[in-house]
């Protein structure tokens, strides 16, 4: 039997993991009393700011502070 041509992970998808993946370990970091890197809170917020749009759930900047805590 012949597969098929394995491709590369949607953007969204990725996006989609990317953002559990820096929820996951800002959670564990705030739970240990660490800092959190600013890189990953910056990502964070321009993951949501993209995920949000793309699901069409955010109108304004802040509606998107407002859904996610």
């Amino acid at each position: 039997m012949i597969r098929p041509m394995l491709g590369v992970v949607p953007r969204f998808v990725w996006e989609e993991r990317r953002f559990s993946d820096l929820q996951e370990s800002i959670n564990r970091f705030v739970c240990a009393g660490n800092r959190i890197p600013p890189e990953w809170v910056e990502e964070y917020n321009e993951l949501l700011k993209r995920i949000l749009k793309q699901r069409g759930t955010i109108g304004v900047e802040g509606d998107a502070a407002r859904q996610h805590p």
